[in-house]
């Protein structure tokens, strides 16, 4: 009989492997999701705010702050954005750092790809410090990289299903920019 006790990290295993499946099939469907109508909302609130129901945010290509917002509500996260920048001294660029009760993320919006990669392919993604022993860079809880075209985000939280959630999300991707 097969136990926890000889397979610990099988659980984590299996949580992993059925995430990659949900966002290969996310990624392989051919027609995006119907727009929804909010219709209740003004033009004028939404227009140029950031928020993920403003129209003149890309829904594909390179990664914005409301396109961000947009894939984290769409998860089913309640945000709350921090005022101040995140300065994390692992990242050439300021972040956004956005709470919910059980984790925080920062996230870093780079000018393309290669820039973003300057900075993360020198750390680990497993424990957000730089690879092969150079630093330590303390995290208050459990941190996970994750990294899509211009995007690096951070997340930090002690619980494993919420860092999932948020992984999921971000780790999709956006839809490839049409010619």
């Amino acid at each position: 009989m097969w136990s926890l006790t000889w397979f610990p990290n099988e659980r984590r295993l299996v949580s992993w492997v059925y995430a990659a499946i949900v966002v290969a099939a996310a990624c392989a469907r051919d027609t995006p999701p119907p727009a929804s109508d909010s219709g209740s909302a003004p033009a004028a609130l939404s227009e140029g705010t950031g928020r993920s129901g403003d129209t003149s945010c890309a829904k594909s290509g390179a990664w914005q702050p409301c396109s961000v917002l947009d894939r984290l509500e769409h998860a089913g996260l309640v945000l709350k954005q921090q005022p101040a920048p995140a300065r994390i001294p692992l990242f050439s660029v300021d972040g956004i750092t956005y709470e919910t009760n059980r984790a925080t993320i920062h996230v870093f919006l780079y000018p393309d790809q290669a820039t973003r990669r300057r900075d993360t392919d020198q750390l680990d993604s497993a424990t957000v410090a730089p690879q092969g022993g150079g630093g330590v860079y303390a995290w208050s809880d459990p941190a996970v990289l994750v990294t899509s075209n211009n995007l690096a985000a951070v997340i930090v939280s002690p619980n494993e299903r919420q860092t999932e959630r948020i992984v999921l999300a971000l780790g999709a991707g956006l839809p490839a920019a049409r010619p």
